[in-house]
């Protein structure tokens, strides 16, 4: 990506890929959003994929017509990776936004972000994730009291894997940070790593106005069933990265416990509540898991007893589903010894370790209500 001089303080990028979604919405959610930035400040961009320029035009009034501009994406791939390179490749602003064209910023949120980033400096400012439902994503866990320049190890970053935030364009391209293409998901898990490990300045933005999910649109990809293996696929590919082999060894330690603790377990769940759990699907998970662990042979010092019991059946292969299902269970009974202790107590206190972990989450958890109630700062 070549580096252009800076006309805009910021850019909104919109991936659209289907007449269904709600693109209006988004479009004035982003007016809304970038207050009180002027005119001159922002730029919103509606990035087409797999749609053309005039099927998009045809999606918005004349009014929000007149406040954005239309690019068209390489028809790629079924992730936003060929969309949201494509806004990077065109922008022009010191920092970028990436908004999903089903999702919503509330009013403020940008010029929050931007206010933040330019008084300290930052690379990047993490915002609460908020649901339309009004529940708060508590990652990532980060250390009590700290709200700037975090660490990507000690405020555990990691389990925060998704773009909506704010990022400062000349550290995304100085770092070559990109998104992941050939996924059928998780396709910005790599750019945000790659961010956290490189980034001078990372700051948190808790409470609102903020980043808001919404639950409405019917065909999110990240919600089509897939085989785990798949799921799974961008992280895989993260651990073969240059980048990824030269960083601390706590840091890719942390990475694959979150792979394993969140996405792979929650990948199973799934799997068994619909009834899709095969002998296929065991296959793939146990040579899914057994390159995470070897890449990182010590992150399983990090979970817990519960954990590798449920860690042992996998990679037997097991497609027993009702062993499976108990075993999941055992894992989330989280005031149990198994699920807080460590097999080895050497690691008990690790930071990424139940007790601790748990402990950091619930801090987390008091200092979002109390955010909550006092508003955005």
């Amino acid at each position: 990506m070549q580096q252009s001089s800076v006309r805009s303080l910021v850019d909104v990028v919109i991936p659209v890929h289907s007449l269904s979604r709600p693109l209006g919405r988004a479009v004035d959610s982003a007016r809304l959003g970038v207050q009180p930035l002027s005119a001159g400040e922002y730029v919103i961009t509606v990035v087409a994929h797999h749609l053309s320029t005039e099927q998009v035009r045809g999606m918005l009034t004349q009014e929000q017509l007149d406040h954005v501009r239309i690019i068209e994406a390489p028809a790629e791939g079924t992730t936003a990776a060929a969309p949201r390179t494509a806004g990077l490749e065109h922008t022009d602003a010191k920092y970028i936004c990436f908004l999903d064209s089903d999702d919503s910023y509330q009013p403020g949120a940008v010029g929050r972000w931007v206010k933040i980033a330019e008084k300290r400096h930052s690379d990047m400012v993490i915002p609460w994730l908020k649901h339309s439902n009004g529940r708060t994503d508590i990652t990532p866990v980060i250390r009590p009291g700290r709200t700037s320049n975090l660490d990507p190890i000690a405020d555990r970053l990691v389990y925060r894997a998704s773009v909506f935030g704010l990022q400062r364009v000349e550290t995304v391209r100085r770092l070559g940070a990109e998104f992941e293409f050939g996924t059928s998901t998780g396709e910005d898990q790599a750019f945000t790593l790659r961010l956290y490990v490189g980034a001078a300045r990372i700051d948190y933005a808790p409470g609102e106005p903020t980043y808001v999910m919404h639950a409405d649109a019917i065909d999110r990809v990240s919600k089509t069933p897939s085989p785990v293996r798949t799921q799974l696929e961008p992280a895989v590919r993260i651990l073969s990265k240059p980048w990824f082999e030269g960083i601390a060894l706590e840091l890719r330690r942390a990475f694959v416990v979150k792979v394993i603790r969140i996405n792979m377990f929650e990948a199973v769940t799934a799997h068994l509540g619909a009834g899709t759990w095969t002998s296929d699907e065991a296959h793939g998970t146990k040579e899914v898991l057994t390159t995470l662990l070897g890449a990182v042979p010590r992150a399983r010092g990090d979970l817990s007893r519960a954990d590798l019991r449920l860690i042992d059946l996998l990679l037997a292969g097991a497609t027993e589903q009702g062993a499976l299902q108990t075993a999941l269970t055992e894992r989330r009974r989280f005031a149990s010894p198994a699920a807080l202790l460590t097999a080895n107590p050497v690691h008990v206190m690790g930071r990424d370790a139940p007790v601790r972990f748990m402990a950091a989450a619930t801090a987390q958890m008091a200092r979002d209500r109390l955010a909550k109630r006092r508003g955005g700062k």
